[in-house]
């Protein structure tokens, strides 16, 4: 039989078909049975011998998150949030769930509707997410940092009927309020949920923001409503609907919302629980990376709620204080960046101290060294944990990890195998067609997991989620991998421009180029990634430049007024470039394309900060 018409009979099989193929596949990636490997990895799936036949036949919840939620938790009185001393059972979430839910419904919020969370990782967060699913409504996730542009773009780009901002920031949203569609606005602050005298402390040395532009309602007063309401949800809800819009930058540096639904949420679930995080009554994770990222929705709060486990929250994240919360804590899970992950292991007093208590550590957002993911076992194991770090693969795109170490199976330099539910493919763009085994190529991710889409942007969504010829929708990752026998994934580099910070942060080039060429001295310009050596992963972004033909000044002057252009216009840190490299031309194509890798080469060879023109 022909391949392609071997994978349309596959693509066209029922959901009981697929399954029993999976245990066929399992047995004979075990050896318990014989057939010759097709060489393909998203037919053969020789990653499934690493997972108990039992985690293969496991179903999917076709329920909304908050009902998914309600029937997984068995015991209401276990602490569910605790927020600096403040313990919120399952019982009183759920409760305060449901008012907010009234609450919503009160100020006309209805199935369908989008309401932009700007919010710190706070209880309230928590409650808005589960609260809005209730009802048949939408919360999109936003850095709660936004300013500007890019603040209007998140709120007007998804329709928002409402805007929940953190206090902290309350003065970037009422500089754009004469922007926004939305007027209904409700104001949480990190303080809300602190016990009273915790509270009262930090009020009398905090200076309230008084906005001028915008009425606002504050958390408290927007509770209230929901107390005092009669109203009843009728809702029913759906895998299928909509459980947030995450953001990305894509590889065009664009801003998409990413629309993930309730069997995204339930799939990942599905695939971590038991297989990779194993939890017992009373158990703690360390909830502290910012909420408005997938990979925290879903591996911090949706997954360890589910699971019966009380989240240590933290609003602010401070990666330079991993280590300390983990000890102080004493959590048995930990979910984390690179960054949190460098502080445990560069942190002296960790030798010093009794970790026996961790049995999760998971990693994501970006791959850490082997090297450096050696030297963090070690150090656990001096300090008394029997476990070791696990790290994964994947995009905001497929709900964040797609791809994982398995705590019994890690390989070096191999970011692990495709979860239960997950199938991965690497690709030849130029042939169309997948390639065999060890051969490199574009990583496609197909499963449960998978976005529906870009909100509102069919054409992003075609260019990122293709069907491939026998019918099967493939997420296209702009990442280089090869997979070996044992379906292990590689990683070998970034088809996309997209940098990624030390933090694990995406930074878009185009976001810099932007401002670079708004100055009025710069007439053509590229941004591109350098490895970060000084932290030994990330990369950080060098600007390139072309001088516009009636620039006079000295380039020490030049890089300067570009350097403090970028410092003003630039919203966050990590997007000003370390550099800035003034040259004669930049490198093309045959084409005529901005050749990006030859200017990242050309860039790695500049070792000093300011270069003469080229």
């Amino acid at each position: 039989m022909a391949l392609e018409e071997y994978r349309k009979q596959i693509a066209n099989l029922s959901v009981n078909e697929q399954k029993l193929r999976k245990l066929y596949l399992r047995k004979l990636a075990l050896g318990e049975i014989q057939g010759p490997p097709t060489e393909y990895a998203s037919l053969d799936k020789p990653w499934l011998k690493y997972y108990d036949e039992k985690y293969l036949n496991k179903e999917i919840s076709k329920l909304g998150i908050y009902d998914f939620l309600q029937l997984k938790n068995y015991d209401r009185n276990i602490v569910a949030i605790n927020y600096f001393g403040n313990k919120i059972t399952y019982n009183e979430l759920f409760n305060r769930i449901d008012v907010v839910a009234k609450s919503f419904m009160e100020m006309g919020i209805n199935e369908g509707d989008i309401v932009t969370l700007l919010l710190a990782n706070t209880p309230e967060n928590v409650i808005c997410i589960y609260a809005l699913n209730k009802i048949g409504a939408v919360p999109n996730l936003v850095d709660l940092r936004q300013k500007d542009d890019k603040l209007v773009h998140y709120i007007n780009s998804t329709d928002s009927k409402m805007v929940i901002p953190t206090d902290l920031f309350l003065e970037n949203l009422d500089k754009v309020a004469d922007r926004v569609i939305t007027k209904k606005i409700v104001v949480a602050s990190p303080f809300d949920s602190m016990p009273k005298v915790l509270r009262s402390l930090i009020k009398l040395t905090k200076k309230e923001y008084k906005p001028q532009n915008i009425s606002t309602l504050k958390w408290k007063e927007f509770e209230k409503i929901g107390l005092e309401s009669s109203m009843k949800c009728n809702y029913v809800s759906k895998d299928s609907d909509i459980a947030c819009i995450a953001h990305t930058s894509g590889t065009t540096g664009t801003p998409k919302g990413v629309v993930l639904s309730n069997k995204c949420f339930n799939a990942m679930i599905n695939q971590y629980e038991d297989v990779i995080v194993k939890v017992k009554k009373g158990d703690k994770i360390l909830c502290q990376a910012p909420p408005f990222l997938v990979y925290s929705a879903l591996m911090s709060l949706h997954l360890p709620l589910s699971l019966n486990v009380t989240l240590e929250m933290i609003p602010n994240y401070e990666p330079n204080k991993f280590a300390d919360n983990i000890y102080k804590h004493k959590t048995a899970h930990a979910v984390a960046g690179p960054a949190d992950w460098n502080n445990f292991l560069e942190c002296k007093k960790v030798l010093k101290r009794d970790y026996s208590f961790l049995v999760t550590m998971g990693s994501g957002s970006d791959k850490i060294d082997t090297d450096v993911r050696h030297r963090i076992d070690n150090v656990l194991a001096h300090s008394g944990c029997n476990h070791r770090i696990f790290e994964g693969y994947g995009m905001t795109e497929v709900g964040s990890a797609a791809v994982t170490n398995l705590p019994y199976h890690i390989v070096d330099d191999s970011v692990g195998v495709p979860l239960t539910n997950m199938t991965l493919m690497i690709y030849d763009n130029d042939a169309n067609c997948e390639l065999e085994y060890g051969k490199i190529g574009e990583i496609c991710l197909s499963g449960d997991t998978m976005m529906k889409g870009y909100y509102k942007n069919d054409e992003a969504t075609m260019e990122t989620i293709k069907i491939h010829s026998d019918g099967t929708k493939w997420v296209h990752t702009g990442d280089l991998g090869y997979v070996d026998k044992n379906g292990n994934l590689f990683l070998k580099g970034r088809i996309k421009r997209i940098i990624v910070s030390h933090e694990g942060f995406k930074i878009s080039p185009l976001d810099i180029e932007k401002v670079l060429m708004k100055t009025g001295i710069v007439s053509n310009c590229c941004v591109v990634g350098v490895n970060d050596e000084e932290h030994g992963r990330g990369a950080f972004p060098v600007a390139n430049v072309v001088l516009n033909s009636n620039i006079v000044d000295d380039d020490d002057i030049i890089i300067k007024k570009l350097m403090d252009y970028c410092k003003e216009s630039l919203s966050e840190d990590r997007y000003i470039p370390k550099k800035i490299i003034i040259r004669k031309e930049l490198p093309l194509t045959d084409v005529g394309k901005v050749d990006y890798r030859k200017l990242e080469t050309l860039c790695k060879n500049d070792e000093k900060s300011k270069v003469k023109r080229k």
